[in-house]
Formats: structure tokens, sequence, C-alpha cells
């Protein structure tokens, strides 16, 4: 037969509300926060390793469900109609000013995990493998377009210094 159990009870009885605000609940709390993070961590670093492992710019797909990055795109767009309308429906119930801080820092905070979660959504590494729009700082420094340029544009400044000893001269050591 099926027991009913009050579910209610049970509950506060493991709530931090019976212990009496001092150090020894601070201790309680904090042990349940660190407990949790290593548990966190110990649970969800497979995952983690395995959405990492995957190239997407080598293998064309995005994520570990083998599925096209067209397709992709499509969960993607749903997903963002979804997180707009969840946005949406927080920040239309505030007040004019308070309307447009909640939805920029939504926005702000939205941005920022995709950009510094690695695991989540790859952060700002490229997805599907395209090249670079502009070289890379050290070979455009090596570039003799790039030194030609640069000398064009500074050929007096750099007509005056003949030698080596002369250049070291331009630099006055820093005294504090």
């Amino acid at each position: 037969m099926f027991r009913c159990y009050n579910w209610n009870s049970f509950f506060n009885s493991f709530t931090l509300k019976k212990i009496a605000k001092s150090k020894k609940r601070n201790y309680l709390i904090a042990a349940i926060i660190i407990i949790g993070i290593l548990l966190l961590r110990l649970i969800s670093a497979p995952a983690i390793e395995s959405i990492e492992a995957v190239e997407p710019a080598k293998t064309g797909f995005l994520g570990g469900l083998g599925l096209p990055v067209l397709f992709s795109w499509i969960a993607g767009a749903f997903l963002a109609g979804g997180l707009a309308f969840v946005v949406g429906k927080v920040a239309l119930g505030l007040r004019a000013d308070y309307l447009a801080i909640a939805t920029l820092l939504i926005a702000e905070i939205v941005v920022s995990i995709i950009k510094h979660e690695d695991w989540l959504a790859r952060g700002v590494k490229n997805v599907i493998g395209l090249k670079r729009p502009a070289p890379y700082e050290i070979n455009l420094q090596q570039s003799p377009w790039f030194i030609d340029l640069v000398e064009k544009f500074h050929s007096g400044k750099l007509a005056l210094i003949n030698s080596v000893s002369e250049k070291q001269k331009c630099f006055k050591p820093v005294s504090y």
C-alpha cells in the first residue's frame, strides 16, 4: 500500500532555518558549497572533455550529435528565439528605465557566457573552419609589403637614426 509522506516537513528538516546564525552555520554552508562544487566537477568533467574534443573545423559537425552545421544554425535560431521570449517575459514586466537596464544586462550575461564557456559553445573558437580574415600579427610584421609601408610613412623619422647606438640614446632609462 502506498504510504503518504509529508514532503514539506521532510525538506524543512534539511533546511538551514533550524540552525541558529553562528559560525557553525557559516562553516556548514561553506562545506555544502565546496562539496557541491567538487561533485559538479566530478560529474561534469568527462562531458566537458568530450565536448571540447570535437573539432568542427575538421569534422564539419558541430557538437557531439553528428548533425550537420546547417541543422545547428536552425536549432540555434530556435534556441535564440526561446531565450528572447524568456528575456521578454522577464523584462516587459518592468517599468521604463528598468526595462532597458534588465534587457542590456541579460544580453551581456548571455554574450559573456557564450564567449567564456568553451565547453558550451566553443567560446570564441572558430566553428566551421573559416580562414582568419587578417594575417597573424607576427607574419604581418615580417612581411615585406608591411615593412615597406612602415618605412614609407616613417621615412623622415627613420632617416634620423643611423646606428644602433643612436637608437639606444633615444630611449632614456626610467628612474623611479
